[in-house]
């Protein structure tokens, strides 16, 4: 392997083991999951019910600033 493969090798290695070195979980507890679960199911039922009521306020306050409609 020459120098030159050698530097770019470390330098494409370095970052990648840098992330591996993370002081959190890998995974969350299921406490967290349950929690997130509840917290989606929740946005997603209030966004439901603003579109089926057509509450176009409500609606829009689910949207990002910059959402593109094609």
């Amino acid at each position: 392997m020459t120098t030159r493969r050698k530097a770019l090798f470390a330098a494409a290695a370095l970052p990648a083991a840098a992330g591996t070195a993370s002081a959190q979980p890998a995974w969350p507890g299921a406490d967290e999951i349950t929690r997130r679960v509840a917290e989606v199911r929740s946005t997603e039922t209030a966004f439901a019910a603003a579109f089926a009521a057509r509450d176009v306020a409500g609606f829009r306050r689910f949207l990002a600033a910059d959402t593109v409609w094609m």
